[in-house]
C-alpha cells in the first residue's frame, strides 16, 4: 500500500493485482471480501479500451513496457463468435478479438477489437465527458518519452513534454493508436510496487472525466461502495491547464473499487466546452470496467436506478462456461461495466450452442402488430399494418409478413433459419442479405439481420408469460446510418 497525493486529494492505493485477473472470456478471480450477504461489488477486474486494431494497440503496450502475450505484436488473432459472448456485450452476430496484457506492478488490460458489426469510432478527448485515460506510473518519464518519440508516439501535452505539477510530480500525455490520451506521470518518492527492477512501468490508475461528481459519487459510493474522496468546489488548475492544455475550472476527486485493484481519478470540467461521449460498446474510443460482484440483479438495478439500461441482449443476464452469470450496462457517463458473478454449474463448457426447435416454442404462430403500443424513436415512422406468421421450419423457423408502411406501400416476405449460427440468405429486402437466429432462452430469441457482411440491426423477440404478447426490441443501425432503438408489440392471433 502507498499514499498518494493528487493536489490536496489522498488515497490509499494498493498497485499489487495478484492472480489472474477478470478477462473477457469469463475467467474470474476469487474477489476479496466474498463473504457476506446482500448486493454488493466485490472487486474489480481488467480495463478493457475498445481499439480499430489490437496488433496495433499490443504494439503500443509493448513499447511502453507493459506485459503482452508472446506474439501479439506480430501475428494477427482470429476472431471470435462465441454466441453467449455476444449475447453478454449485446453484439450478436458480430465478431471480435482480445488479448490480456499486464501492467508491471498494477491491473490487468484487456483490449478488445470488433468486426463484422457498424462502427463509428471516436476520439475523446480529456474534457468530454466519458473520456477515459490509462495513466502509466513510471520511475524515468524522460526516458519512456524518448523511446515513445522515436517510435512516433504523438504526443498530446502542449510543448511536447513533462509538465512539472504538485508533490515533485512530472507527467506527459501521449495519444494510443486510436487517438485516446495515455499519460506517463513520475512521482516522487516512487510509491512501493511489485513491477520488476528493470521495469520502467511500475502501476497504473485511470482517470476519467465525468459530468456530474455529485451523481457519480450517488451510484460508485453510495450504491457499489466504493471509496470516494473528493473537493466540492470548481477552481483553476494549472497543473492540468499545462499537461492537457485545457484551460478550465476542475473538481476533482478519487475512487478506489472494492478489494482496491482499481484506482480511478475523475475530473469535472467546468468552461471546458467538453461533449459527453455517447458510443455503444463496438465503437473504438469506447471504455469497458469488469466488476465481480453478489446478488447481480440488485446491483444492476442499482445502476439502471441511476438511468442506466442494460445492453445485454434479453435485458438480463447470461450464463458463461463454467460458473459465470454476466450483464452489461453503461453508467451515465459512457463507462461499459461488465457485472459477474459466480454460480454453479450454470453453464458448463460442453453446453451446445445450437438449438432445435421442436415446434412447441411459444414464440410460433400468427402475430399482428398493435401500432397504438409500439415505440418508434430517431425519426422512425413503424408500419400501418403488420401480420407475421412465425412457422416451425426444419428445427427454426420461417417468417411470413404481410405488411403496409407508413407511406401505404405493401409488402410481402418470407425467410427461414435455423438456430445454429449460421448465416440464412434472403431476397427481396433491399437491407438485408441475410438473418441469423439465436435462442436466448424459453420465451427470448434473437433475429440479426446481416448487409454485406456486417451486422445492422438486432431484433430480441420476448414472449409474455401467458403467450399472448410478442414484443420485440429492435436495436443496431440501419443501412443508411440512422440508429434504431424500437420496441414492438404484437398479439397473439
Amino acid at each position: 500500500m502507498f499514499r498518494s497525493t493528487i493536489g490536496r486529494l489522498a488515497v490509499a492505493v494498493g498497485l499489487a493485482l495478484a492472480g489472474s485477473y477478470t478477462s473477457l472470456s469469463g475467467q474470474a478471480p476469487a474477489p476479496a471480501g466474498a463473504e457476506g450477504t446482500g448486493p454488493a461489488v466485490l472487486g474489480s477486474g481488467s480495463f478493457s479500451p475498445i481499439i480499430a486494431s489490437l496488433q496495433k494497440t499490443m504494439q503500443f503496450y509493448a513499447l511502453l513496457g507493459i506485459e503482452v502475450p508472446e506474439g501479439s505484436t506480430t501475428e494477427a488473432r482470429p476472431y471470435s463468435n462465441n454466441q453467449r459472448l455476444h449475447s453478454m456485450l449485446g453484439t450478436n452476430g458480430a465478431s471480435e478479438r482480445h488479448l490480456g496484457a499486464r501492467v508491471p506492478g498494477g491491473i490487468g488490460l484487456e483490449p478488445i477489437e470488433f468486426a463484422a458489426i457498424d462502427q463509428r469510432p471516436a476520439k475523446p478527448r480529456v474534457q468530454d465527458p466519458g473520456a477515459v485515460t490509462l495513466v502509466l506510473l513510471v520511475r524515468d518519464v524522460d526516458a519512456l518519452l524518448a523511446k515513445a518519440t522515436q517510435a512516433g508516439v504523438p504526443v498530446l501535452t502542449p510543448g511536447g513534454k513533462p509538465v512539472a505539477q504538485a508533490n515533485r510530480t512530472r507527467s506527459v500525455l501521449l495519444a494510443d493508436p486510436d487517438g485516446r490520451p495515455v499519460e506517463l506521470r513520475q512521482v516522487d518518492p516512487l510509491p512501493q510496487t511489485t513491477a520488476p527492477a528493470t521495469s520502467n512501468v511500475i502501476g497504473a490508475r485511470l482517470t476519467r472525466t465525468v459530468a456530474d461528481t455529485g451523481k457519480t459519487a450517488q451510484l460508485y459510493r453510495d450504491s457499489l461502495k466504493f471509496t470516494f474522496e473528493g473537493a466540492n468546489t470548481f477552481a483553476g488548475d494549472r497543473d492540468l491547464a499545462a499537461l492537457y492544455g485545457v484551460e478550465a475550472q476542475v473538481r476533482r476527486s478519487v475512487m478506489v473499487a472494492p478489494g482496491g485493484r482499481m484506482t480511478i481519478e475523475l475530473l469535472e470540467f467546468k468552461g471546458a466546452n467538453g461533449t459527453p461521449l455517447r458510443t455503444r460498446i463496438q465503437d473504438p474510443g469506447t471504455a469497458r470496467m469488469q466488476l465481480t460482484v453478489r446478488d447481480l440483479p440488485a446491483v444492476v438495478e442499482m445502476i439502471k436506478a441511476s438511468g442506466s439500461l442494460v445492453t445485454t441482449t434479453g435485458d438480463r443476464a447470461v450464463a458463461l462456461p463454467p460458473n459465470l452469470m454476466g450483464v452489461m450496462l453503461p453508467d451515465a457517463d459512457n463507462l461499459y461495466l461488465t457485472l459477474l458473478e459466480r454460480c454453479t454449474d450454470c453453464a458448463p463448457r460442453d453446453a451446445p450452442l445450437e438449438y432445435t426447435a421442436t415446434g412447441k416454442e411459444p414464440w410460433f404462430g400468427t402475430w399482428k402488430l398493435n401500432p397504438s403500443k409500439s415505440r418508434y424513436v430517431n425519426g422512425f415512422k413503424g408500419a400501418r399494418t403488420s401480420v407475421t406468421q412465425v412457422q416451425f421450419w426444419e428445427g427454426g423457423i420461417r417468417y411470413v409478413t404481410d405488411a403496409v408502411n407508413a407511406e401505404g406501400v405493401k409488402g410481402h416476405t418470407e425467410w427461414g433459419a435455423k438456430f445454429d449460427g449460421k448465416e440464412y440468405p434472403v431476397t427481396g429486402v433491399s437491407a438485408v442479405d441475410a438473418y441469423m437466429v439465436q435462442r436466448i432462452d424459453d420465451r427470448t430469441y434473437t433475429v440479426i439481420a446481416k448487409k454485406d457482411g456486417r451486422r445492422t440491426t438486432l431484433s430480441t423477440a420476448t414472449i409474455s408469460p401467458d403467450g399472448m404478447t410478442r414484443t420485440v426490441r429492435q436495436t443496431g443501425t440501419q443501412v443508411s446510418g440512422r440508429d434504431v432503438n424500437n420496441t414492438l408489440v404484437y398479439e397473439r392471433q
